[in-house]
């Protein structure tokens, strides 16, 4: 899913998409991370959704109408 971001053209990218499937996806891990013993694998999921996560308030800046010159 996140090559066919990447792939995308930046004034194409839906960030409301990418925004909603990311809360989606921070859900299930915390579910899994609840529901199964501690293992790596779940932790570096968690890891790398958090950073996703974090990232997001960029990619709304940049998709800012008022940020084009």
């Amino acid at each position: 899913m996140t090559e066919s971001w990447k792939n995308t053209p930046f004034s194409e990218v839906d960030e409301k998409d990418i925004k909603t499937k990311a809360e989606k996806y921070f859900k299930n891990v915390m579910r899994c991370e609840k529901s199964l013993p501690i293992n790596d694998v779940t932790e570096k999921l968690k890891e790398m959704v958090v950073l996703f996560k974090e990232s997001m308030p960029i990619v709304t800046a940049f998709r800012n109408d008022k940020m084009t010159d």
